[in-house]
């Protein structure tokens, strides 16, 4: 039975993993994405969502 829990959660952590590297990768074919970043760090107080659409 722990073996099982042990690969039930190995393979939640790779999914987790897989779509962190869908959104990372995502960065790179968006360029409207590293915009919305910047945005975000200049801390405008305008919505920062109006610059993504």
């Amino acid at each position: 039975m722990y073996f099982l829990t042990f690969i039930s959660r190995l393979f939640q952590y790779t999914i987790v993993i897989y779509i962190i590297k869908i959104l990372f990768n995502n960065n790179f074919i968006f360029p409207q994405k590293p915009q919305f970043i910047l945005h975000m760090q200049k801390g405008t107080r305008k919505s920062p969502f109006l610059h993504v659409a």
